[in-house]
This record gives structure tokens, sequence and C-alpha cells, in this order.
């Protein structure tokens, strides 16, 4: 349960016109913040959505938590507080979109919740998919990261121009190495059965952490429809203009369709 000392912080998106009930829910990744959902905030508010960023905790404007809790604390977990906190303040089932670790929350969720829609951003995928492990040196017994800069480059934006690449890096923010195991070494499981939401999922050709080639595997086994965005790396399908509002859009229209 979260308790009310330790409330996740959230940023609510108010259309000038709502033409949707489901309100969206934008679920962040592992080492960013809701800023990383800016562009896809403005999108989704600007296209009549009611739009929720939250921020995990000790992430952004969200309380930190005591090391000793961090370390253990498991992607599991945000599915289980920071999700579930904004979702039981909606009047109806969210749509979700999640990015990245914040996916496999998603998934989490949605097999034990109602969901209206979801959307997977290069989402790392349950131990079902069968992925090769992602060699990142994990000690679990302190905080993981942030990665020296150029090996952030390679890991989340490898085309970014530099000024771009540096104000996102300076943004960056250590990660549960609880949660870094279990997103680089693909060990959660999730029934994908119980996932019945329509789902949308997509993957980045650059994408060394979440390979397109697990992304499709995942896609496949829900049945989902499945889009490789070329030439980009894995938190540039947010950060990286055109391809980002583009990606938003599709998104939207997607959203749109009854």
């Amino acid at each position: 349960m979260t308790h009310a000392c330790t409330m996740p912080a959230v940023d609510r998106y108010v259309p000038a016109v709502r033409n949707r009930q489901a309100a969206a829910v934008l679920v962040h990744g592992g080492g960013h913040a809701k800023w990383s959902f800016e562009q896809y905030a403005g999108v989704l508010s600007e296209g009549g959505y009611e739009v929720h960023a939250l921020d995990w905790f000790s992430h952004g404007d969200s309380a930190r938590l005591p090391e000793e809790r961090f370390l253990r604390r498991g992607i599991d977990d945000v599915a289980r507080e920071e999700l579930s906190y904004v979702v039981e303040r909606l009047s109806s089932p969210p749509i979700i979109i999640a990015h990245s670790m914040g996916a496999m929350a998603a998934l989490l969720y949605a097999a034990s919740n109602p969901v209206e829609r979801l959307v997977l951003l290069t989402p790392v995928a349950p131990c079902n998919v069968g992925a090769d492990p992602i060699d990142l040196d994990v000690d679990l017994t302190k905080p993981f990261g942030p990665v020296p800069y150029d090996v952030a480059r390679l890991l989340f934006f490898p085309t970014l121009d530099e000024d771009l690449a540096r104000l996102y890096y300076d943004l960056l923010e250590p990660e549960s190495p609880r949660a870094v195991w279990q997103a680089t070494r693909w060990t959660i499981d999730v029934d994908l059965q119980a996932v019945t939401a329509p789902t949308l999922v997509f993957a980045t050709e650059l994408d060394v952490l979440t390979p397109p080639a697990a992304v499709a595997a995942l896609a496949g086994l829900m049945r989902a429809p499945y889009a490789l965005i070329p030439a980009i790396g894995h938190s540039e399908i947010l950060l990286k203009r055109p391809e980002s509002v583009a990606v938003a859009e599709r998104i939207r229209e997607w959203l749109d369709r009854d």
C-alpha cells in the first residue's frame, strides 16, 4: 500500500475540450522521470485527453525513499504502488502509455486490473519472451547509475544532438539495482493472456536495452500491433523530434479509433 507520506508526484494536463472519458496515465522508465513524457503529454492533451504523468518514488518530484528500501524496490512495486495510486483516483479504467521498465510495470498492472488501452514503448519484456540477458554490471548493494555520459548516450539517446543529450543526461537519476537486474535479465513473469486491453507496441532500431527482436516477440505473444521506429534509440522515442512527436500523434490516432 502507498502511505500518505509517500504519495508519488503527478502532473495533470487538462484539455481545453475533453473528448474522451478515459484518462491517459504516462509511466516513465528507469533512471528517467515524468519530464521524459512532456512531448506526449502535450500531443495527447491537445487531442482532448486528460493526462496524468507520474514520477516513481525517488525520481523527479516524488519523495526520496530510505536507501535500504530503494535498493529492494522492483518494477513490480511501481505497478503495485505508484501506478495503482494514480489509477485508483480516476473515474474509469485508464489508458496506460509506458516506457521501458515502466512498460513492464504497466503489463503487470494490466494483467490483474481493468485497462482501457495499453501502449508499450521500447518495453522491458517478461521472461516468457526468452530474450538474451543485457550485460550491464549491477551491484545489488548500491544504487545503479547514472552511468557515465558516453554509456548513457549508447543506452538512451545515441543520435540526439550534443546539447540535448547533455540536457537529458543531467536529468537522469540513480535506479534501484533490483529493478535494473529485473530489466536486464528479463526475470519478471507476466500472464500475458490475462492482459486483455487492446495493446500497441513500439520498438526502436538502435535500441540496445530492449532490442527490437525481443519487443517484436512480446508483441507476437500478445497478438498486438507492432511498429519499429528506424534510426533512433531507446529513449529517443520520447525525446527526439520529429520522430517522438510523430509516434505520439500515431498513438493519439490509434486511441481515437472506436
